[in-house]
């Protein structure tokens, strides 16, 4: 059967894209595309029944993007990749999403 876990499209100590005036839909894409790519540099491609998505959810302010891990919860693999992913979500962006995104190589934040 089919479970899934949603993430934020950034690590946790960086600054995303945030609703608003100011939001990007373009950038905050870019940053999912760019975290989910460092997720594999860091775990690995999804084993056989996983999968990224890049997720679209309404909110009062407009819509926000999420990325989910989708996996079948039978795929013993599938099911410790996600909780991996879950317990070791990167604080900060490596030296290779930073220089994706064009961010300073210089600082972490």
């Amino acid at each position: 059967m089919r479970d899934s876990m949603s993430f934020d499209t950034v690590p946790f100590e960086e600054d995303g894209q945030q609703l608003g005036p100011n939001y990007d839909p373009i950038k905050a894409r870019k940053e999912a595309e760019v975290t989910i790519a460092q997720i594999v540099r860091q775990h690995g491609k999804p084993p056989a029944g996983g999968f990224f998505k890049i997720r679209s959810n309404p909110h009062d302010f407009g819509d926000y993007l999420s990325i989910t891990f989708i996996y079948d919860d039978e795929c013993e693999d599938a099911v410790k990749y996600a909780y991996d992913v879950e317990g070791n979500w990167p604080a900060l962006y490596d030296a290779e999403s930073r220089k994706a995104l064009g961010l300073d190589l210089s600082t972490k934040r």
